[in-house]
């Protein structure tokens, strides 16, 4: 996010634009599990970002494991990949290439 001109929110975790309009955030959230971390974008906000830089986005997960339960415990394995161009604005079908489910 450096030098896209965003202010945070002296408070809370919010980016906003010039404009005053808000274009990103940073959630946590804990679960049994363990703890999430995303960081959320406006997708207009995204491609205009990566236009301006000259750049696309992939994104690319093989074999991350997601607890499911924890007793038993279990996980389902994630191996995914997705893309974005800025010229067209398409993305790259998201693909789910293996689900496997795991027992401990």
């Amino acid at each position: 996010m450096d030098g896209a001109s965003l202010r945070q929110h002296p408070s809370r975790p919010f980016w906003y634009d010039t404009n005053g309009t808000h274009q990103v955030q940073h959630r946590t959230h804990s679960r049994p599990t363990g703890k999430v971390s995303n960081l959320l974008v406006a997708e207009d906000w995204l491609f205009e970002r990566l236009s301006a830089l000259g750049t696309g986005l992939v994104q690319g997960i093989l074999g991350e494991g997601q607890p499911v339960t924890t007793e038993p415990r279990t996980w389902q394995e994630f191996s995914q990949a997705a893309g974005a161009r800025t010229n067209t604005r398409t993305m790259i079908t998201p693909r789910i290439s293996t689900v496997r489910n795991n027992y401990h």
